[in-house]
């Protein structure tokens, strides 16, 4: 299955290198990350890891962009902490509307009282037609954990 995913994963880089010089442009990249969000977390890491052989800065890239909101469960405690204590808890409790209870617990019980208090307000609220809202919150705190990760200030494992 790996050997399959890699061969997709490398059919998929060919396809953007030979339609970008043919003038054609197919978002391979966007493909690609799409392709590594849908896998299991070990199937992700171990083709990122025969990648990076070949293109260390394309693999960073492809990795940080392959997170979704879910990879945040990835975290440790302490830098579940540290992300979502930077965040203000109007984000924090649209962001969390649709993860399980356990995942809204643990940022909950990280967090500062008051901030854990006005996130489980929003949390508390029949939000489902701000479906989008929610959405971009999550990209917004996932944009704010990536940025981390490259400073080094956070590890997903």
């Amino acid at each position: 299955m790996i050997q399959n995913e890699n061969q997709n994963l490398q059919k998929n880089l060919d396809n953007e290198t030979t339609s970008s010089q043919r003038g054609v442009y197919l978002n391979g990249r966007k493909q690609i990350i799409d392709l590594l969000r849908a896998l299991d977390p070990s199937t992700k890491k171990t083709l990122l890891r025969n990648m990076q052989v070949r293109n260390s800065s394309l693999t960073r890239d492809l990795e940080d962009h392959s997170l979704n909101f879910a990879s945040l469960d990835l975290l440790s405690d302490h830098d579940i902490n540290r992300l979502f204590e930077m965040l203000d808890p109007t984000l924090t409790g649209l962001a969390l509307y649709y993860s399980s209870t356990r995942f809204q617990k643990r940022v909950l019980s990280g967090i500062t009282k008051t901030k854990a208090q006005k996130a489980f307000s929003l949390l508390q609220q029949n939000l489902y037609d701000r479906k989008e809202q929610i959405n971009r919150a999550q990209e917004k705190v996932l944009e704010v954990a990536i940025e981390l990760k490259k400073r080094r200030l956070i590890n997903f494992n």
